[in-house]
């Protein structure tokens, strides 16, 4: 379940949504309020079903309804949460009780495409134990011999590279794949642990909104996040004149044609305050929301690498900012 989503909060908080998690991440900072914009009606309907569980199902049964604990009682739990749905989130839910009753932490489309490099290469070609020690706690340098000893094999690198791209592309996402490994590490980085099993191995190192002290403050600003299925284009066309400070894009200029990209930024400078800021993420050679409209976007390079270089995942090849100027 991936898709471009747009997240507009009335904070100074930079993040970007997919599927809720990051939205639920967001939450945490306490924004006055958040909205999380997709065309796609299977990801609007997970972020219901995830907000509707915060909101009337305890943490235990929180993690079973999305798959994180083993249960036999999911479809029970989706009953409770499934009044607080809109109608069209309870007819997809309805349709797909069998994603409930299978866990839904492992249903998503990267998801699943995660678990197919997990049989086909990772399995096949790297030692369980040096799979293992990359979560461990390790020095930089410890790392990069690790890597280049245990990791970096010739076969894997191929069926990485093919797994994940073709030609460049391949090669680009194992190059960010070693560094960000080198660099960041694999202890307490849910993204790499996710990607590489499938699994946490302790919720306390997991992402924040799955964290044991975080549940009941998720569950007291709940309320304060709106969901909506709705092209970017023509949803942040309604939102009020300068009533933003910021939008937080999951690569949608890269998505979107020439002609539509113009339009959503156009759309996003009326509706951000001067001083409010725009942030995506890119792949490959896709487009940053500064390179539209350039007189009324400066762009924030620097800062936008140094978070990059911070960055736990992987799955991306930069990260861009531009803050809106006075018009």
């Amino acid at each position: 379940m991936n898709g471009p989503i747009l997240a507009a909060v009335q904070l100074d908080a930079l993040r970007f949504s997919q599927a809720g998690c990051n939205v639920l991440n967001l939450l945490l900072t306490e924004p006055r309020r958040i909205w999380a914009v997709d065309v796609s009606a299977a990801q609007t309907a997970l972020v219901s079903l995830k907000l509707g569980a915060v909101k009337v199902l305890d943490r235990e049964g929180f993690l079973e309804l999305l798959g994180h604990r083993a249960s036999a009682r999911r479809i029970a739990l989706y009953e409770t949460v499934r009044e607080l749905l809109s109608f069209e989130a309870r007819a997809y839910w309805d349709e797909n009780l069998h994603l409930i009753e299978h866990g839904l932490a492992r249903a998503g489309h990267v998801e699943r495409h995660f678990a197919r490099f997990q049989k086909t290469a990772l399995r096949q070609l790297i030692l369980p134990g040096a799979v293992r020690r990359m979560f461990e706690r390790l020095g930089a340098e410890e790392r990069r011999e690790h890597f280049a000893t245990e990791i970096d094999r010739p076969a894997f690198r191929m069926a990485f590279a093919k797994h994940f791209g073709c030609g460049s592309s391949g090669r680009q996402a194992w190059l960010r794949f070693r560094q960000t490994y080198e660099r960041v590490g694999g202890w307490g980085n849910p993204y790499l642990e996710f990607f590489l099993t499938s699994r946490y191995e302790s919720l306390a190192r997991a992402q924040p909104y799955l964290h044991p002290q975080l549940f009941g403050k998720l569950k007291r600003l709940a309320s304060r996040v709106e969901v909506v299925t709705a092209r970017v284009e023509e949803y942040i066309g309604e939102i009020a004149i300068q009533s933003l400070d910021a939008v937080n894009l999951s690569d949608v200029p890269a998505c979107a044609s020439q002609g539509t990209s113009d339009e959503v930024v156009g759309l996003m400078l009326e509706a951000v305050r001067p001083g409010g800021r725009i942030c995506c993420w890119s792949r490959g050679r896709s487009p940053s929301p500064s390179d539209y409209l350039t007189p009324h976007l400066q762009s924030r390079r620097d800062l936008a690498r140094r978070l990059w270089l911070r960055d736990r995942t992987w799955f991306y090849t930069g990260f861009h900012i531009a803050e809106v100027t006075g018009r």
